[in-house]
């Protein structure tokens, strides 16, 4: 599924409905960025809290597969972030696929 993501550079996972997390989760969610990790696409998670977020650290996905600097508060702090990302991009290509996501927001 996931090589069937055409020009993306960036995926954000919104977790705000997401108030417990099991084992099976965890790892799904880690397999998942490190195949978009392997595609050079970058992984933004939002909304991250209490228990999951606990947990996504005590198995080091956070920092070590997702930095620090690309968890955030809030959906809008994420834009924001997605806003300053896509501006340092060089190459043209991926701004329709970013202003795309913006706006489906």
């Amino acid at each position: 599924m996931m090589e069937e993501l055409p020009e993306v550079s960036v995926v954000i996972f919104r977790m705000m409905k997401v108030p417990n997390i099991d084992q099976s989760g965890m790892y799904a969610i880690e397999d998942a960025i490190m195949e978009l990790e392997k595609q050079n696409i970058t992984v933004f998670i939002t909304c991250l809290k209490g228990q999951p977020k606990d947990m996504l650290k005590n198995i080091g996905l956070i920092p070590n597969l997702v930095p620090d600097h690309h968890v955030f508060e809030n959906l809008r702090a994420g834009i924001n972030a997605l806003k300053e990302h896509k501006e340092s991009l060089q190459d043209g290509s991926d701004k329709e696929t970013i202003h795309d996501i913006l706006w489906k927001v």
